[in-house]
């Protein structure tokens, strides 16, 4: 067992803790932020049709920040909002054509049985 004699043991000052700006992050959340709020109105002015949203677009956009956002990413977003409308209807008929389908099923369903019921009824008067 190794013992170490207490003059051999070195006691070193701790380090003087610094805390990080918090004014300085805070700004620059707030910046990254304002980047990704004007970034996103440009995109939604642009897919979306809305004129508040264009309004609120256009009053953010004309700050002087840019906007990170390109025409093919618009004409992408605008693509594809377009064939989730087409895929969204195509449902929709097929939800449509299903529901008639089970109707018809559920009425032929109800005839049929009535008629068995019918028969079965006319044969047990017959048994009496």
């Amino acid at each position: 067992m190794n013992i170490t004699p207490a003059n051999s043991i070195v006691i070193t000052p701790a380090l003087e803790a610094t805390s990080p700006d918090r004014a300085k992050q805070f700004k620059g959340f707030l910046k990254e932020t304002g980047r990704v709020a004007v970034g996103a109105l440009s995109v939604a002015s642009g897919v979306v049709s809305s004129p508040l949203v264009s309004l609120a677009a256009g009053g953010a956009t004309s700050s002087g920040t840019t906007t990170g956002s390109t025409t093919p990413e618009l004409d992408a977003m605008k693509t594809l909002q377009t064939q989730n409308q087409k895929f969204s209807m195509d449902y929709l008929k097929l939800q449509t054509e299903l529901q008639e389908e089970n109707r018809r099923f559920t009425t032929l369903s109800n005839v049929e049985k009535a008629r068995h019921d019918t028969a079965k009824a006319a044969i047990n008067n017959l048994r009496i």
